[in-house]
């Protein structure tokens, strides 16, 4: 089976329904972390309990992104009404657009000027994945999802 670490999170209120299990964003759209907060454990912060707060990614290339969304926790095991999950390391998908051209495997996907979707990266920046397909866009504004290797880095990219 495939392998991808994730990450608890919350999203906004307004993009939340606490008492629904329906994801709140599609598979595949970037998140950006807006800030962090703990779990407690005996009244205290958790060291090990990091919650990210998140949104939808706000502009091109933003160093703030964090992965992908997967899925709503909402209302499992412990009845959460705002936890969801970042995809963070592994095998995924990102939606991504034609704004920086088609990506081809091995080519980094950052975020694009449309929210919450990735583009290939033609400059040194920071990057959540690395493309494990062809894509083809028939305009920049097209979108797909595209198989990836999930993994938050600087990227330089190819010159060839």
């Amino acid at each position: 089976g495939t392998f991808t670490a994730n990450h608890p999170y919350i999203i906004p209120v307004a993009d939340n329904t606490p008492t629904s299990t329906d994801n709140a964003y599609p598979y595949g759209t970037l998140l950006e972390t807006t800030s962090i907060q703990y779990t407690q454990q005996n009244g205290a912060d958790s060291e090990r309990g990091i919650l990210y707060n998140v949104r939808k990614t706000q502009s091109a290339n933003s160093k703030k992104v964090l992965g992908a969304y997967g899925s709503s926790m909402n209302q499992g095991p412990n009845n959460h009404t705002n936890r969801h999950q970042a995809l963070v390391l592994g095998d995924g998908h990102i939606i991504c657009n034609g704004e920086k051209g088609n990506i081809s495997v091995g080519d980094g996907i950052t975020t694009s000027s449309t929210a919450g979707v990735g583009m290939k990266a033609d400059k040194l920046c920071m990057i959540v994945g690395i493309a494990q397909e062809d894509i083809t866009f028939s305009s920049a504004s097209e979108t797909k999802l595209v198989s990836v290797q999930y993994g938050i880095r600087q990227f330089t990219p190819w010159t060839d």
